[in-house]
């Protein structure tokens, strides 16, 4: 947990600070993790958000926004989906690739779709 509303990166084999990542609004942040693929990190905070940003740069490339603070989030093995969980006790998977949760992206197929994906549909487009 870091109270200042940072994330730091540092080199393993040098020990020197690569990049600062600042939370919004300074709001704590309570966990990071990085993508895979070492890409990518994402952070969870006291703003009810989980946020991606770049490990190389430490540009924001998405937010995900929930109704409480995010204690944890983890990137799935494959990078394609974000689990956090809050402090209201919820466990939210998020889409990287489309930026919100799976369980919103699908009700909007399902309204849009009056059949059932097929499991090569759902991987192209949820």
């Amino acid at each position: 947990m870091c109270p200042h509303g940072t994330a730091r990166i540092w080199s393993a084999a040098t020990g020197k600070q690569l990049e600062v990542i600042a939370e919004p609004g300074g709001a704590e942040v309570y966990s990071a993790a990085f993508s895979p693929d070492g890409s990518e990190v994402v952070t969870s905070s006291a703003d009810a958000s989980a946020r991606i940003w770049s490990a190389a740069t430490g540009e924001q490339l998405t937010v995900f926004e929930t109704g409480s603070g995010v204690n944890d989030s983890q990137f799935s093995p494959d990078g394609t989906e974000v689990l956090s969980t809050t402090e209201s006790g919820d466990a939210i998977i998020w889409s990287t690739e489309l930026a919100g949760p799976v369980s919103t992206l699908e009700r909007v197929a399902h309204s849009l779709v009056d059949r059932q994906l097929t499991a090569a549909e759902r991987r192209a487009y949820l």
